[in-house]
């Protein structure tokens, strides 16, 4: 038997009940949401507004990290860190809110630049063969990640 919920499936024992204590998890079924192929992952920027970055000419390296549990991003921009929150609301869209950076001075601060200028504007993302397309509307993609 089974008893259904919102977005939930609980499979029953012989009486009826939801099965409890340290295997119950194994007897939940939950609606998978899509964002699972974003989030707690670390990925490694390797495009930026169509061109290829060469870590070489980076500080440090240019990374995004999307915490589920906490609703936060974080990462390098290739020469300061950032954090802020965010949500996925479904269909491949993303909103990026209060986003804070360090304030270090690097050399070629190019790419640190152009990376907070995308965060700023993006509105979905994609996921092909691995990569992380973030995008702003249906214009081309604005920067490349790929899992580390």
């Amino acid at each position: 038997m089974y008893k259904v919920g919102e977005n939930i499936l609980f499979h029953l024992d012989k009486e009826g009940n939801r099965i409890e204590g340290d295997l119950a998890e194994r007897y939940t079924l939950k609606k998978a949401s899509g964002n699972e192929a974003i989030e707690n992952k670390k990925w490694v920027l390797f495009e930026l507004l169509g061109k290829e970055i060469n870590t070489e000419d980076t500080p440090k390296q240019a990374f995004m990290l999307f915490n589920s549990e906490q609703s936060k991003v974080s990462g390098n921009n290739s020469c300061n860190s950032f954090s802020g929150s965010y949500e996925l609301k479904g269909n491949g869209q993303i909103a990026l809110g209060n986003i804070a950076t360090t304030k270090m001075a690097c050399p070629n601060m190019e790419i640190a630049a152009s990376f907070n200028d995308v965060l700023n504007k993006i509105d979905n993302y994609t996921v092909k063969d691995g990569v992380l397309h973030l995008n702003k509307s249906k214009m081309a993609t604005l920067a490349k990640f790929k899992l580390q």
